[in-house]
C-alpha cells in the first residue's frame, strides 16, 4: 500500500480494477479532518461526501470502510451518512433505521445492472440451446 501525504488539496485515490493502491479508511478520515481545518465543517462535508460518492459499487473502501469500527465511529460522530447497518450494530451505532434504507438503496443499485445481465445470459443460453436442438443454424 502506498504512503499518502493527506492535506486539504489532496485528491482521493480510488480503488481500480485489479491490484492497485488506493486510499485507506484512515486516509479518508485524515482528508476529512484536513478539509474541516481549511474549509469548515459544512464545506468539508460537502467536498468529502461528493468524493466518497464517486466510488464505484465494488470499490474496497465503499465496501469495507463502513464496517471498520474506527471509520464507522468517526463518520457517525461527524454525521457523515456513509456507515452501514451491520457496522452500526457492531460498533454500537444508533443509525440503524437510516441504514436499512441505505442497504436497500445499495441493493437496488446493484440489481439495476445485475438483472439485465442475467436476462441477457438466459436469452443467449436459450438461443444456443434451441439452435442446437433444432439445428437452426446448420446448413
Amino acid at each position: 500500500m502506498a504512503v499518502y501525504v493527506i492535506n486539504a488539496e489532496s485528491t482521493p485515490d480510488y480503488d481500480s480494477w485489479g491490484y492497485d493502491d488506493y486510499w485507506s479508511c484512515e486516509n479518508w478520515i485524515d482528508w476529512h479532518k484536513a478539509l474541516k481545518a481549511k474549509h469548515g465543517k459544512q464545506r468539508a462535508d460537502e467536498i468529502w461526501l461528493a468524493a466518497w460518492d464517486e466510488q464505484d459499487t465494488f470499490e474496497h473502501n465503499l465496501s469495507w470502510c463502513k464496517y471498520a469500527a474506527n471509520f464507522n465511529s468517526y463518520v457517525s460522530a461527524e454525521n457523515l451518512p456513509v456507515s452501514h447497518l451491520l457496522a452500526d450494530i457492531f460498533a454500537g451505532g444508533t443509525k440503524i433505521g437510516e441504514n436499512v434504507v441505505d442497504t436497500a438503496t445499495t441493493t437496488s443499485k446493484i440489481l439495476k445492472w445485475v438483472i439485465p445481465v442475467i436476462i441477457i445470459l438466459v436469452v443467449l443460453g436459450l438461443i444456443i440451446y434451441f439452435s442446437k436442438k433444432y439445428q437452426v443454424f446448420v446448413r
